[in-house]
């Protein structure tokens, strides 16, 4: 997803006008100069003050990412720990097979 797309990023709720020197609410006629350090404190206020709804909005789109990201870790231990086993429990059902049986490629290694 383009990053303006995203609706936790600011510029879904804004556009960069001026060759990015100011920043233009999608939602309503606001424009602002960005000044020299191109800060986007600004963006929030006015969502914040200007567009309760949206702002809430965005504030619960980056809750849901930070969840989503937090879960990852966990699901890829549980991936590893998963294939983990499967190669275990394959290590030991070789071990019931017979000498001829390990060497053919369907039932062996």
């Amino acid at each position: 997803m383009p990053k303006s797309m995203c609706p936790t990023d600011w510029w879904h709720y804004f556009d960069k006008v001026d060759a990015g020197k100011k920043a233009k609410c999608r939602n309503c006629p606001w424009i602002k100069d960005r000044g020299a350090t191109k800060s986007t404190y600004s963006l929030k206020y006015h969502l914040e003050r200007n567009h309760p709804e949206l702002y809430s909005q965005k504030l619960e789109a980056e809750r849901i990412k930070k969840k989503k990201d937090e879960n990852l870790p966990l699901q890829h231990v549980q991936t590893v720990l998963n294939f983990e086993n499967i190669v275990r429990e394959k290590d030991l059902s070789d071990q019931n097979l017979p000498a001829k049986q390990k060497n053919f490629p369907i039932f062996g290694k």
